[in-house]
C-alpha cells in the first residue's frame, strides 16, 4: 500500500490506465471486479476517493 502522498498519487494514476488509455475510477473498478479479489478492489476504491477528494479541495 502506498503511504506517502506522492506514492498515493502515482498508484492512483496507475490504476486509471488500462492498456494505453485513461479510464474513470468507476470504469477501473468495474473492470477490476472481474479479475481481482474484492479486498483489492475496495483498497483501490478507497485510495481513488481519497485522491479525488484532495483534488476537489485544491
Amino acid at each position: 500500500m502506498p503511504r506517502t502522498l506522492e506514492e498515493k498519487i502515482v498508484a492512483h494514476a496507475d490504476n486509471l490506465i488500462e492498456d494505453c488509455r485513461r479510464v474513470t475510477l468507476d470504469e477501473a473498478l468495474e473492470n477490476m471486479k472481474k479479475n481481482v479479489p474484492r479486498h483489492v478492489v475496495e483498497k483501490v476504491e478507497r485510495l481513488g476517493r481519497e485522491i479525488e477528494e484532495l483534488r476537489r479541495k485544491r
